[in-house]
C-alpha cells in the first residue's frame, strides 16, 4: 500500500508543470491547479487540499490535515471551466485519526469554478471507518479554494 501511494506521488508529481494555463475552443482559460481550505466528515477534518489537473476531466489531489493525510484521482463532468457547475468523483485513500488508521472514500459531488478562479466545492459519500472493516459510513467535505 505504501508503494503504490509513494509510486502515485512521484508520478503526479514529475509530470510536466511549465504550462499553468491553455486556451480551449471558447477562448476561455483553463486553470491547472487549485489550493484549497476543507472542512470535512472525513480524514483530513480541517486541512488544506492542492489538485493538479492533467486534463479539463481528469485531476489528482493530496489533502493534508492536523491528524490526517489524503490523496487520490478526481473526475470531472463536463469539463472544468469557469462560471460553470460541474459534478466529480474520484476514488481517496488516506490516513486518519479518527478513521483509526487507513480508510477508502468515494466522493460524488459537486463544483463551481467562479470568473475570478475562486473554487466552491462539496462532495458526499460512502466512507470506511478503516479498510480492514466492513462497515461503512458517510462522509463529506466542504472547500473552499483560488485556482490558478
Amino acid at each position: 500500500m505504501r508503494t503504490t501511494i509513494l509510486l502515485f506521488l512521484l508520478i503526479a508529481f514529475s509530470l510536466p508543470v511549465n504550462a499553468q494555463t491553455a486556451n480551449n475552443t471558447s477562448g476561455s482559460p483553463t486553470v491547472k491547479n487549485i489550493a484549497s481550505l476543507q472542512i470535512a466528515v472525513t480524514d483530513p477534518n480541517l486541512g488544506a487540499s492542492y489538485e493538479r489537473l492533467f486534463t479539463s476531466h481528469v485531476g489528482a489531489e493530496i489533502s493534508v490535515g492536523l491528524i490526517g493525510i489524503s490523496l487520490g484521482p478526481k473526475f470531472y463532468f463536463p469539463s472544468v471551466h469557469t462560471e460553470k457547475v460541474v459534478f466529480h468523483t474520484g476514488a481517496i485513500v488516506g490516513w486518519g485519526w479518527f478513521a483509526e488508521g487507513v480508510y477508502g472514500y468515494l466522493p460524488l459531488g459537486i463544483s463551481r469554478l467562479t470568473n475570478r478562479n475562486f473554487l466552491l466545492s462539496f462532495d458526499i459519500g460512502p466512507h470506511t471507518g478503516n479498510v480492514f472493516s466492513p462497515e461503512f459510513g458517510l462522509g463529506a467535505r466542504l472547500k473552499v479554494g483560488k485556482a490558478f
